[in-house]
């Protein structure tokens, strides 16, 4: 009698499985325990540097996008402000000159447009390519104008990628008088990412390799644990503390694979340190206080002085250093330091206008720089600052109690005291230091050449 077709399938298929298992079986006799332990451990391994590699990859490409956007953001208001003429528009020939003159002064800037909005059309007011004057806008163009929000996206521009803003111009009345956008090219900030990706790869793939020759022939127990370290410091660099060093380093000539494991991981950390280290340094930001840093600062000083001659209107900076300092970190503590310097950051971005530059000048002094602001106004406008500084409360948690900080400033006003941005800086300084002689938690002016200081 004839075997069923079905029957004889289902022999076929036992037969392959128990096939299967038995090589499975003859392998895991044939290999040692060691062997089974270290490909389990280089497996581990493998998968815990591609989770680190992707981290590092994806907090890179943020930290850049971030800064790309910020720079956008800020170029948005610098346009914003070169536009204004009080609480108005400039009239568009000179608008239009000076976008044009911003692009060409600016390498990475593809095209700046101003949109304005006329009988409910949005159209190009001006533009830093005068075909696009009077064209109409889209409805992201109009946004700005109904919605008063910014927004960023990546596009192209001319065939070439870039990163767009859009951002409301208000004057000092809080009204919206036109919308920038900003067209900043990206391609720096893709080759930067390329490379970054390129050399994260090469050193793990270095590193990998290395450790797969490394676990076949050390002895299991100092093998094992040396791979144990390994994988801790992976660990830890996952993270985020790119510290992180197994400190075993290579002699000349070593054949100890875990050894050069060690080294090119160590070599890899610091490649990576130092390029956050880097991106850190191109932020605009200081990391403690979140205000503008000292290298945003001495160029923003710049622009805004270059562009007060040019428009011909004053220019306040103010030099704010917080009072006994180092008595406030003896008495509490250097957390609770940090604590006050974030809090007279806040006070500061409170009080002054949008169109101001607060950055930490630093230590515990911070700089405003602030257009349009002119002498007999400064002493005014640094006093509310003072005293607004004074009146603030925050809490230190270490000590489960409230504190506060005084903090004295020198002013100094572009052209009454000086036509240099430098010897702006160093009259401000010089007014600072005559405060805090003076008793602390008070405010100097320096006093325009050829005038007497004040008695008080």
């Amino acid at each position: 009698m004839a075997t069923p077709t079905y029957s004889r399938g289902a022999s076929e298929k036992r037969a392959a499985k128990s096939a299967r298992i038995s090589w499975y079986l003859r392998l895991d006799n044939a290999l040692p325990i060691f062997t089974k332990v270290m490909s389990l451990v280089v497996v581990l391994t493998l998968i815990q540097t591609i989770v680190l590699v992707a981290i590092i990859l994806s907090v890179e490409h943020d930290a850049i996008q971030a800064l790309y956007q910020e720079r956008a953001m800020a170029m948005s208001r610098l346009v914003g402000s070169v536009v204004l003429n009080g609480d108005q528009l400039e009239d568009q020939p000179h608008a239009q000159r000076d976008v044009a003159e911003l692009v060409q002064t600016n390498p990475g800037l593809l095209r700046v447009n101003v949109y304005t909005a006329e009988a409910g059309q949005t159209r190009v007011w001006v533009s830093s390519t005068p075909d696009h004057v009077g064209k109409a806008g889209d409805a992201e163009d109009a946004a700005p104008l109904l919605t008063s929000l910014s927004s960023a996206r990546d596009t192209h521009i001319d065939g070439q990628p870039a990163l767009e803003v859009l951002a409301p111009v208000v004057n000092t009345r809080g009204q919206i008088l036109a919308s920038v956008g900003v067209y900043m090219s990206t391609a720096p900030r893709e080759a930067a990412l390329q490379t970054l990706a390129g050399r994260v790869y090469l050193i793990t793939g270095m590193g990998l390799i290395a450790v797969g020759i490394a676990f076949y022939y050390l002895p299991y127990r100092r093998g094992l644990k040396r791979i144990e370290r390994i994988t801790r410091a992976v660990r830890q660099m996952a993270r985020g503390k790119l510290d992180t060093r197994i400190n075993e380093p290579a002699s000349p000539g070593t054949r100890d694979e875990i050894t050069i494991l060690a080294a090119g991981f160590d070599r890899m950390a610091s490649a990576i340190q130092e390029l956050q280290e880097k991106t850190e340094q191109l932020a605009p930001t200081d990391a403690l206080t979140g205000v503008h840093n000292r290298r945003y600062f001495d160029e923003a000083l710049q622009r805004e002085i270059q562009r007060a001659r040019r428009l011909n209107y004053p220019l306040t900076l103010l030099f704010v250093d917080i009072d006994k300092f180092k008595d406030f970190n003896d008495r509490y503590g250097h957390m609770a330091g940090d604590v006050a310097l974030q809090n007279v950051a806040t006070v500061l971005r409170r009080v002054v206008r949008e169109v101001d530059v607060v950055a930490r000048y630093g230590g515990e002094e911070f700089t405003v720089v602030m257009p349009g602001c002119a002498y007999d106004a400064a002493e005014n406008v640094a006093e509310k600052l003072r005293a607004a500084v004074e009146q603030a409360r925050f809490a230190i948690r270490e000590k489960e109690t409230e504190a506060s900080v005084t903090v004295s400033v020198g002013a100094a006003t572009y052209p009454d005291t000086t036509t240099s941005a430098w010897d702006l800086v160093s009259a401000a300084d010089a007014a600072m230091y005559q405060a805090k002689q003076a008793g602390r938690n008070r405010v100097r002016v320096a006093q325009p050449p050829g005038r007497a200081s004040p008695s008080t």
